[in-house]
């Protein structure tokens, strides 16, 4: 461990709270419905619970001061609001000196909209002025969240240019994950919105830019911005985030603290660059932009494996994090990285998934075995970038009066796919064979082969990661034996099932 690590590791544990002396109450809103013309977002939800888990983790709140906000429409955050305020005038035990409300969801025109409904970022705003506490902290990661820092006496920053290390702590903070008129964004790669995930990051310990175990108000919106900034560059799109002040005293807001952590990772490595930290068992992800000083994050305890590019190559290391322990991830440790290309910004590594589902399907031959199959089919798929690959195989019958007919399904397919908000949207040729087994038809039990090919297209809908709902169409031409001969007849195929990445 180098000297100047072992010095942050040891402030890091052994420094008295500064910031954790003051009684925190957090709220934190996440809602992926908006009104009718908002396309469900995917990740507004789970932004929230990462915004809650970071705060109650090394932010000083304790769980009885967190409110956490899901499925609500306007009239639902009005009372949780009002239970808030309540709460704050007549707080058990020591008083309230701070408030952080942080909201992720849809907004356009001054109104956040959640579940059909609409609220006034107005009335956050009033909220958080009202809010009988010294320091309050308002964190809008949606659409036209600028609107937020546009308030009279107050100038927006659009470059964090200027240090907001003041208050000890009397005053109001409004951050805003986008400029005023700009879109926010959310990314599949980062599972999350740019903003809050770079946010979460820099408040795990990635934004402490002094190496003093403490992430300031100042530091996280910095790292945060930049990294806002840079995802969305990578992505040809434009964000800016924003904030607005009214401070007043001396000293540093701190909002975070590492050594308050269950575990520790530590980064001793002498290189900047972009690193991936990946938990397997949770799937918990964070990507984040190291400098040349060490680093030490604030994690949860288990298996943590380390990814970063050395001379163009993909290196990594896997490290075992124990409850209250600081875990070192070395230079030396790191070797090339066994599962090829890492999904870096701007990358398209592929990734393999499998599927199952329920087929219908019309019947390949004649003979009365009914208008229709049933069956089961799985498969599997590459995905990377804007394209997909895939095989699949089905097992599919019927029978009425008499007649059977059993089928099994061999084919590939593949072609362009597309990810608007919260559902993957794909298309493809598809091209296959069935062998066609029939009993109780003219002529005596036959078996043939029925060449097919034609067109595909389907969506996919989140479910529990890594689970989502899978349902498509093929539609295109068969050649099948019939009574009368061989004869090319339209085909076409349903299926709904699931499918989880790899």
């Amino acid at each position: 461990m180098s000297p100047q690590l072992w010095m942050l590791v040891a402030v890091g544990v052994c420094l008295t709270p500064h910031a954790a002396d003051a009684r925190r109450v957090l709220v934190a809103v996440g809602e992926n419905l908006g009104v009718e013309d908002d396309p469900p977002l995917r990740y507004a939800e789970r932004d929230a619970e990462r915004v809650a888990e970071v705060m109650l983790t090394v932010g000083g709140v304790d769980r009885t001061d967190a409110t956490l906000l899901f499925g609500a429409d306007a009239e639902g955050l009005a009372r949780a609001l009002e239970a808030v305020q309540r709460r704050l005038r007549v707080a058990d035990g020591p008083p309230v000196e701070q408030l952080l409300v942080y909201i992720s969801g849809h907004a356009a025109d001054g109104m956040l909209h959640l579940r059909g409904s609409r609220y006034p970022i107005a009335a956050l705003r009033d909220f958080v002025e009202r809010a009988p506490v010294g320091l309050a902290m308002l964190v809008l990661d949606t659409c036209d969240a600028g609107r937020l820092t546009r308030r009279k006496g107050l100038e927006p920053l659009p470059t964090p240019s200027v240090q907001v290390e003041r208050p000890d702590a009397v005053g109001r903070v409004y951050i805003a994950a986008s400029a005023p008129g700009e879109a926010a964004y959310e990314s599949e790669r980062l599972e999350g919105a740019l903003f809050t995930h770079h946010l979460a990051a820099g408040l795990r310990g990635a934004a402490d830019r002094d190496l003093d175990g403490r992430v300031t108000l100042d530091e996280a919106f910095r790292y945060a911005y930049s990294g806002t900034l840079a995802s969305a560059f990578g992505s040809a799109r434009r964000q800016t985030p924003s904030y607005a002040f009214d401070l007043r005293g001396e000293g540093a807001v701190i909002l975070t603290e590492t050594g308050r952590a269950e575990a520790r990772l530590a980064i001793d490595d002498g290189a900047a660059g972009e690193w991936v930290m990946l938990a397997p068992a949770s799937g918990e992800t964070l990507r984040l932009s190291k400098r040349s000083a060490p680093l030490v994050l604030a994690v949860t305890p288990g298996r943590w494996q380390a990814r970063t590019v050395r001379g163009g190559v993909p290196h990594e290391a896997g490290v075992e994090v124990a409850d209250g322990q600081t875990a070192t991830i070395t230079a030396d440790a790191l070797r090339p990285a066994r599962g090829g290309p890492l999904a870096m910004r701007g990358s398209t590594t592929p990734r393999w998934a499998l599927s199952a589902a329920f087929e219908v399907a019309p019947s390949a031959a004649d003979g009365g075995a009914g208008a229709a199959v049933l069956g089961v089919g799985a498969g599997t798929r590459r995905v990377g970038g804007r394209w997909w690959t895939g095989a699949a195989l089905s097992a599919r019958g019927a029978r009425q009066a008499g007649r059977e007919q059993w089928e099994v399904e061999a084919a590939l397919e593949g072609g362009p796919r597309w990810r608007p908000p919260i559902v993957e949207l794909y298309l493809g040729l598809r091209l296959g064979a069935a062998l066609v087994h029939q009993r109780g038809v003219p002529g005596g039990d036959r078996w043939s082969t029925a060449p097919r090919g034609g067109l595909i297209g389907g969506a996919r809908l989140p479910l529990w990661r890594p689970v989502d709902l899978v349902v498509d169409a093929v539609g295109g031409a068969q050649l099948g034996r019939r009574e009368e001969g061989w004869a090319v007849t339209p085909h076409g195929a349903g299926r709904l099932g699931l499918i989880v990445d790899l």
